[in-house]
């Protein structure tokens, strides 16, 4: 019979976040002092990377969907307050099994979602020991920048979408035993690494200054939807969007990647 030894996770770090938070700036900064995050994806809204491992996206994600739940985050901060998460069985070590598929062997871990953080008391029991991390961003800067990366379409779904994370941000407060808090503006906007240095003293992670400052990009902080489109323009190898205010009289873009059509009723 094949046996493979799993290494228990010597540390591990849990980044709440909230969209629009900075909180992949920040996970790539403890990446940068020596966190394992694994494979992860970029999209056009951050081009350096969400720092969300998939195969622990799954591990959770499988378990809400196989119990018959429906997506989104309102359902899963409802069944949280309702004591109704569906149970993950030997949570601790699958997530140990995923990240040693990805390479892991040793040090400290992370892990950054949004959703997950409902599932905040069995991660607690499953890792007592676990640093939680809470980026922390004005209310206002948030939901504008919701706004200029078109992920609301009006103020009041910004207040709604940002009021679910404040509740999953209150239950980690709540749950955890070991939860710490970051101002991401003054990191990344002034370069303000004081409390940085001190997730990463928890951390068991080596703060680097020179690699931290590498880590950040201003101009990623407030992108707007246009922004968005030229990144992935650009990630696609297509042509860059025009904006309307270099397009000739009657021009429009549809779709901004396609390129400009014919407006109808301009044709002559």
């Amino acid at each position: 019979m094949l046996k493979i030894e799993i290494p228990d996770i010597d540390k591990m770090i849990f980044v709440a976040t909230c969209p629009r938070s900075g909180s992949s700036a920040l996970t790539r900064c403890l990446v940068g002092c020596g966190a394992f995050v694994g494979s992860h994806k970029a999209k056009p809204l951050n081009p350096l990377g969400f720092y969300e491992n998939q195969e622990i996206n799954r591990i959770f994600n499988f378990t809400w969907i196989r119990t018959g739940h429906l997506p989104g985050l309102a359902t899963r901060r409802k069944a949280a307050e309702a004591g109704e998460m569906p149970n993950i069985e030997f949570l601790r070590e699958r997530v140990a099994l995923a990240l040693y598929l990805d390479g892991y062997r040793g040090g400290t871990a992370a892990f950054k979602h949004a959703l997950y953080m409902f599932y905040a008391e069995q991660i607690q029991q499953a890792f007592p020991d676990a640093l939680w991390i809470l980026p922390i961003r004005d209310s206002e800067e948030i939901m504008d920048s919701m706004h200029r990366a078109e992920m609301v379409d009006d103020r009041l779904q910004a207040i709604y979408k940002l009021q679910q994370f404040k509740a999953g941000y209150e239950l980690v407060r709540k749950t955890c035993s070991n939860v710490m808090e970051i101002h991401t503006s003054r990191l990344i906007k002034d370069g303000d690494t004081r409390e940085f240095e001190q997730i990463c003293k928890a951390g068991g992670l080596e703060f680097n200054a020179e690699v931290v400052a590498k880590s950040l990009d201003k101009s990623l902080w407030n992108r707007t939807a246009f922004e968005i489109k030229e990144a992935k323009a650009k990630a696609e190898g297509k042509p860059p969007p025009v904006r309307p205010s270099q397009m000739p009289d009657g021009l429009y873009p549809i779709g901004q990647l396609d390129g400009p059509v014919i407006n109808a009723g301009q044709e002559n």
